[in-house]
């Protein structure tokens, strides 16, 4: 009984790591259809303390961030190990390993962006000049569409035809509406940046990141579809408006 007293909440601290690793979906288990995974909840209020001193936080923060829960957490356990041999805790370290490792292969996912394609990724490709590229900057800024404290060297990586690891800092958009991030892109091209066949989503979401810092999960395929239709007749202005100042 003792045992269950000390374990049962270590345990659900455990569940409670492993479940934070994932964004929220819809799972099966045994039949039954469950929302699992607290990322998104978890990732906001990981980073709040960040935002307020003006600190852009990603995920691989909050991913370490973890790591060292769970060491915490296993020395609390051989502690216990310690004053209470009669109690087996093999069970309880060897879930502690195993959720370490796994977080140590969402490390290496982030650590290594360019490795989840064959093909290298180059940043999108400018057709004008670069004060061009800083008036749009401007303009992006004076219309509240990107962080206030977004560095020119940050932004202009974006549309320098660079390789994507070059990103250090992505262009935080301030808005979550992947819509109005999409119609953005898509109208700039043959007027900012060069026109490409078909829009690369991945490049997209390595460029920019939503206000909380994370990345967009939405399907842009399926957007891009009614893309005019989910974003207001009052953003569709406000970004033609600029494209025409630059277009001048």
């Amino acid at each position: 009984m003792e045992s269950i007293k000390l374990i049962s909440p270590i345990n659900n601290s455990l569940a409670n790591i492993k479940e934070s690793l994932f964004k929220r979906e819809v799972i099966s288990i045994a039949n039954e259809s469950i929302l699992y995974g607290t990322f998104e909840n978890e990732f906001e209020n990981f980073s709040i303390d960040s935002k307020r001193l003006g600190k852009t936080v990603y995920k691989i923060d909050f991913l370490y961030s973890k790591l060292e829960q769970l060491n915490k957490i296993e020395i609390q356990v051989l502690n216990f190990e310690k004053q209470n041999e009669n109690i087996e805790y093999s069970s309880t370290l060897k879930a502690i390993q195993k959720l370490r490792n796994l977080i140590s292969e969402f490390i290496s996912f982030e650590n290594q962006p360019l490795k989840r394609n064959e093909k290298t990724i180059l940043t999108y490709k400018k057709i004008v000049k670069d004060d061009k590229i800083n008036t749009l900057f401007n303009l992006l800024k004076k219309n509240n569409l990107i962080e206030k404290k977004t560095s020119f060297k940050d932004f202009s990586i974006v549309f320098n035809n660079k390789n994507i690891s070059d990103i250090v800092n992505p262009i935080v958009w301030l808005s979550s509406n992947a819509s109005e991030l999409l119609y953005f892109i898509i109208n700039i091209q043959d007027v900012i940046i060069e026109k490409t066949k078909r829009q690369n989503y991945l490049l997209l979401k390595s460029c920019f990141l939503k206000p909380n810092g994370i990345e967009f999960s939405e399907n842009f395929k399926n957007i891009n579809t009614e893309l005019e239709i989910k974003l207001s007749k009052e953003k569709q202005r406000t970004i033609y408006n600029i494209i025409q100042e630059i277009a001048i």
